[in-house]
């Protein structure tokens, strides 16, 4: 199963703070199970909450997955906007111009255009570890 695909099951889901099931996830933890979907499970000793910065990611993604440059942005992809705090928090879709699927504070899951213009966005491309 893709990431986009795992992500697209959890469209309408509604936010939920510390959510981590159909019946409600929040931003950080909806990464994880589209990630488990997928059959790789994330180190759930690092709790992340929404107000944390960003650099508490780095350790965790890159267990798993590197960083890319915005001009090679692709399917798949995870996306975190955010320089003090993490702001959105989703995996790339299908599109042009591309989507990303993500559950923004006291909404839903939804799709939504792609844009740069977030502050301090970082792009990670999951890789398989042997």
């Amino acid at each position: 199963m893709e990431f986009y695909e795992a992500a697209r099951s959890y469209l309408g889901t509604p936010w939920l703070d510390g959510g981590r099931t159909e019946q409600g996830l929040d931003c950080l933890n909806f990464i994880k199970v589209c990630v488990a979907k997928c059959g790789i499970i994330v180190d759930s000793e690092n709790q992340l909450k929404r107000n944390d910065p960003p650099k508490k990611l780095i350790p965790i993604f890159m267990k798993f997955a590197y960083l890319v440059p915005h001009a090679d942005v692709a399917v798949n992809d995870f996306f975190v906007a955010g320089l003090k705090y993490i702001n959105v928090f989703g995996i790339v879709s299908p599109g042009r111009p591309f989507n990303v699927i993500h559950v923004p504070a006291r909404k839903c899951v939804i799709e939504q255009r792609l844009s740069f213009a977030y502050d301090h966005v970082r792009l990670y491309r999951y890789v398989p570890r042997s």
